[in-house]
């Protein structure tokens, strides 16, 4: 087993794409939360431990800017620069330690650093060679994103991690990682057989166990394997933060800004009698929600928005549905359980996104429609809920739309080819949202088809079919593998209906059609 300071090397990181990320995703929601940004249209942007660089290149293809990340693993490093050279973008890839980063002198200063997860698997002196390079390289204004193990949400877990990771030491480390983490979540089930205590007094460690035998066993061992795990409150956050002269701006979860759905009554009550302590609050908050990976966002130099200048900054921000607006639940899925939406509120809401169709719209225009129905307290907290529940995305003002039109052309192009070839990418770059958007693999190829000059729904479901025994590959549905040629195909032609009919327009305001 090699360790990069404790981290794990050899096996790369699971491909995942995460929009908090994303300095529009990081804009709005810090504005509908009243907090001033800077240098977000067109950012310099840093990521520290970008894994496989899905993410940035998704990010630096589809906004304006300067890009950089850095990923001690040299295979995350040249597999992101293939995407790189895809899309044609000005991306500057290092497979420095933090500690060398730390170090360099030829960096500009950034405006946006970003750091996802990474955080909670680094060693003491990694942590300080992270907060050395915030200290050094982020702007005056500028934004972090940072997401880490929370020591309330992990409390009651924290003893399955140790078993699994301090087992593999004490039997000695196999060649295979993946292997001896599979073989680890095996021993502990033969733990919860045998009416190990600890998993009858803790049932959610027993609801955990069976979940982890279904993720990427890549992520897994980066999890749980490590070298280093490290679980720690928002004030022990806040307090290594502060070296880097860096305050808590907000959330990035944009549901635990709306305090009506990630808290009870009784719970409101509560924290509002410690509005006066920011950071006691948010602890707190930790108790109620129980969040295992916290994700906020921090500046150097946090500012509200003046009163006087707030309507003028909301009505500029830019909206656009991600998902069919005529399927929005009235109810939305939290810690909690299922919390309902005030139906009265949010009806004429979705009523106007549905008139609107799939192109972007503005905060004035919602306003203006909703006038004397919801004030802009209300549409705020609206609006961040829709985004929450992925039904509604951010918007790039059009001009910055149709400057990186070409560039997430071109990436999600190869992307695509590659989807026609079963990876396991599930995002591609949108020009409007300036982010990512979920697209499952069999619709990329679908898409894949359409583009190569397949006219119709069943024409795109013989190509993908026509791959599909080429590769040897076939269909899993509901748990069942198909074998039989026309049952395979007549699911494919249901599917490439389904996505003409409902999916295409929505990825077709998205950019991605």
């Amino acid at each position: 087993m090699s360790w990069g300071e404790g981290y794990v090397t050899e096996i790369e990181y699971a491909t995942g794409y995460f929009a908090k990320l994303a300095p529009r995703f990081a804009q709005t929601v810090l504005t509908l939360q009243g907090v001033e940004t800077r240098g977000l249209e067109a950012p310099t942007y840093l990521e520290l431990g970008f894994g496989q660089g899905l993410s940035l290149n998704l990010h630096a293809a589809a906004n304006r800017g300067e890009w950089w990340g850095t990923d001690f693993n040299p295979c995350h490093v040249l597999g992101a620069a293939a995407l790189a050279q895809a899309a044609g973008g000005d991306l500057h890839l290092l497979d420095d330690s933090f500690e060398q980063l730390a170090q360099r002198e030829d960096l500009p200063q950034f405006d946006m650093i970003g750091l996802h997860g990474i955080w909670s698997w680094i060693s003491e002196r990694n942590i300080d060679n992270i907060v050395a390079i915030l200290a050094r390289r982020l702007k005056p204004g500028g934004t972090v994103y940072l997401s880490y193990n929370n020591l309330t949400g992990w409390a009651a877990l924290a003893p399955l991690r140790e078993l699994l990771a301090r087992r593999r030491i004490l039997l000695g480390a196999a060649a295979d990682p993946v292997a001896d983490i599979k073989d680890g979540l095996q021993f502990a089930q033969t733990l919860v057989a045998a009416q190990a205590r600890y998993f009858e007094a803790v049932p959610i460690a027993k609801a955990w166990l069976e979940q982890l035998t279904n993720q990427d066993p890549n992520y897994l061992v980066h999890e749980y394997f490590n070298a280093d795990w490290k679980l720690m409150s928002f004030p022990e956050i806040l307090e290594r933060l502060g070296d880097a002269k860096l305050g808590f701006a907000g959330t990035a979860d944009p549901l635990k800004a709306v305090e009506e759905v990630a808290l009870s009554d009784d719970a409101r009550g509560l924290m509002a009698g410690l509005a006066n302590n920011p950071t006691l609050r948010e602890m707190v908050l930790d108790y109620f929600t129980m969040t295992q990976l916290r994700s906020d966002y921090f500046q150097r130099g946090v500012r509200g928005i003046p009163a006087c200048d707030l309507s003028a900054r909301l009505g500029a921000l830019r909206f656009i549905p991600s998902a069919d607006p005529t399927a929005i639940p009235m109810k939305v899925k939290t810690h909690r359980g299922e919390v309902p939406l005030n139906e009265a509120l949010y009806a004429p809401l979705i009523e106007l996104l549905v008139k609107h169709g799939y192109s972007p719209i503005t905060f004035a225009e919602i306003a203006a429609a909703l006038a004397g129905h919801a004030n802009e307290t209300q549409l705020r907290k609206m609006l961040l809920t829709l985004i929450g529940t992925d039904r509604l995305a951010p918007a790039h003002p059009a001009d910055i739309t149709t400057a990186v039109a070409e560039r997430t052309r071109r990436l999600n192009n190869y992307l695509l080819e590659r989807g026609g070839k079963w990876s396991g990418v599930s995002h591609l770059a949108s020009p409007v949202t300036g982010g990512g958007v979920g697209v499952t693999v069999l619709d990329q190829a679908f898409l894949h088809a359409r583009q190569q000059g397949r006219g119709t729904p069943r024409e795109w479901a013989d190509e993908v079919l026509t791959r599909l025994e080429s590769a040897g590959r076939r269909i899993i549905h509901q748990g069942e593998e198909l074998t039989d040629r026309d049952r395979t195909l007549s699911y494919l032609i249901a599917e490439a209906n389904s996505l003409a009919a409902a999916r295409l327009p929505i990825l077709g305001g998205l950019g991605l059609a």
